[in-house]
């Protein structure tokens, strides 16, 4: 599991406390590059996170940290892939929020969300990631309680 550190002591404390009160944004995506700069755009608005590198990494932590607020998942990536963990979290956690992003994988097949949709996605965005799209998503799919949370920790 790889969580994103912050540097201002306060954040810092805000950030512990979100993980103990299970109030979390995971990142499930194999390029390291588009993990991280999500999981910085995502700290940087006040979220904590946890990243993982395929689907059984993201119910590995899961299981360890509860069930996130909120999944953002890749579709195509080695190990359990998007679709695939799609399916399990909607077996597992049904409540889960997920939003699917792909770039349709090395054959561009852009129908893939199609399916993540149809399997439980909540949500669908295309790569490359339209940031302030994928930020609009995310606070409408996250409920009032994850913010006063937050507010508390």
């Amino acid at each position: 599991m790889s969580v994103v550190k912050l540097n201002n002591n306060k954040r810092k404390r805000q950030y512990v406390n979100a993980f103990v009160n299970k109030s979390y944004i995971l990142v499930i995506e194999d390029q390291k590059e588009i993990s991280d700069l999500l999981a910085e755009m995502i700290v940087d608005s006040g979220f904590a996170v946890a990243q993982a590198r395929e689907g059984q990494e993201a119910l590995d932590i899961i299981s360890e940290l509860g069930i996130p607020q909120l999944v953002i998942t890749d579709i195509f990536m080695p190990g359990m892939e998007g679709l695939e963990t799609i399916i399990r979290m909607r077996e597992q956690y049904k409540g889960a929020k997920i939003i699917a992003i792909s770039g349709g994988g090395q054959y561009k097949r852009k129908d893939i969300l199609h399916y993540a949709k149809n399997l439980g996605a909540d949500y669908t965005i295309e790569k490359p990631i339209d940031f302030k799209e994928l930020f609009n998503v995310m606070y409408e799919l996250l409920d009032e309680d994850f913010f006063k949370k937050i507010a508390a920790s």
